[in-house]
């Protein structure tokens, strides 16, 4: 009886890990990290264009304390940095 609890709990881990990376492949993001493979490609694109963009918004939020005072928004530069660093720069 143990050993079938057992089995079924393994083989639900290992499909949590797999519906995982598959959800990871679709949300946008490729698993460069563990492969050591550059991202390219249409994803690539996608994920800088949408950093970028998410520190433009950020910026212009007027009811930002940081806009407000006229300080640099730190995680509008952290996306920024990401997509320096997804491009290679």
């Amino acid at each position: 009886m143990v050993d079938i609890i057992l089995s079924i709990g393994l083989a639900c881990i290992i499909v949590g890990i797999v519906l995982h990376f598959i959800a990871l492949k679709y949300d946008g993001i490729i698993l460069d990290k563990i492969f050591d493979e550059p991202v390219q490609g249409p994803v690539h694109d996608d994920l800088v264009y949408r950093l970028r963009k998410r520190a433009e918004i950020r910026r212009q939020i007027q009811s930002r304390k940081s806009v407000q005072e006229g300080k640099p928004d730190r995680i509008a530069d952290l996306l920024e940095e990401a997509a320096d660093r997804i491009e290679g720069k």
